[in-house]
């Protein structure tokens, strides 16, 4: 089968159970795996051939894991949707979810919404997840936490963005830019961008810069992801925004592995 990566084939975590914590990545027609055996940190990837009505792909290279995640202690997930909705706490109603979700997600039949919490806001982050692929998670571990990849980016980029008057922050994979801006260690905008090209990837990172008021000429950009220094993507955007800085993914509670498959994987739940 040919290979493919799409933005569902990453995720992070930024946790003081970080170490020797499984984790679970899961894409829409991949998945990757670290766990640990005899104190060392294995790492299993897999492709599978995604299905629009139902689970079977997934279910079948879940069996033939290398481990038997029933046995770990602790399972966290990483969902890894392009889309996702943001909602004010403030306008948050849990029985009225589907409703807010709708406004700006499409629901399929047979579909949950899930919401995460930022942890530096006031805000829920809602995306939508078939339910026989939830339930089938679930039977993975009966200690198993699932999270959207944004949730955890936005969350660093906020702690990143700490003593910065602004910050905008880019993180490319494959056919998505996530562009999150802070202001005053406010986060005033967050939103996921499907690219083709460095024009693509150019034309909205700008568009985001002046709807914010920033200056491309002098307010920083921080990149991470696919981003790679002197490579065209990178070229492209300093032709015209000048501070362009690469952003330290690395905390105490994190440990950045760039080398293992390819090079895009440099965050992990």
């Amino acid at each position: 089968m040919e290979q493919k990566t799409s933005f569902d084939s990453e995720t992070i975590r930024i946790d003081s159970d970080h170490n020797k914590l499984t984790i679970l990545n899961i894409a829409e027609d991949k998945i990757r795996l670290r766990y640990y055996q005899d104190e060392k940190a294995h790492f299993y990837t897999a492709d599978f051939e995604a299905q629009s009505d139902a689970s079977s792909g997934l279910e079948k290279t879940l069996s033939d894991l290398p481990v038997d995640l029933m046995e770990v202690s602790k399972l966290k997930i990483g969902m890894l949707y392009p889309f996702f909705s943001l909602i004010p706490e403030v306008f948050f109603q849990k029985d009225d979810v589907r409703t807010l979700a709708g406004a700006n997600l499409h629901i399929p039949a047979g579909s949950l919404v899930m919401e995460d919490k930022l942890k530096f806001t006031d805000a829920r982050l809602l995306y939508v997840l078939r339910f026989d692929k939830y339930r089938l998670l679930h039977q993975l571990n009966k200690n198993t936490d699932i999270e959207h990849l944004a949730v955890s980016l936005l969350n660093l980029f906020y702690e990143q963005s700490r003593g910065k008057q602004k910050a905008t922050f880019l993180y490319k994979l494959n056919k998505h830019l996530l562009v999150a801006v802070f202001i005053d260690q406010k986060m005033v905008f967050a939103n996921i961008f499907s690219v083709m090209n460095a024009d693509d990837m150019l034309y909205y990172t700008l568009l985001v810069l002046e709807s914010t008021g920033l200056d491309q000429e002098n307010d920083p950009v921080y990149l991470s992801g696919e981003i790679k220094e002197g490579g065209v993507l990178y070229n492209h955007l300093h032709k015209y925004i000048r501070k362009l800085h690469f952003s330290e993914l690395e905390t105490k509670d994190f440990k950045k592995i760039d080398s293992i498959d390819v090079d895009i994987y440099s965050h992990y739940l």
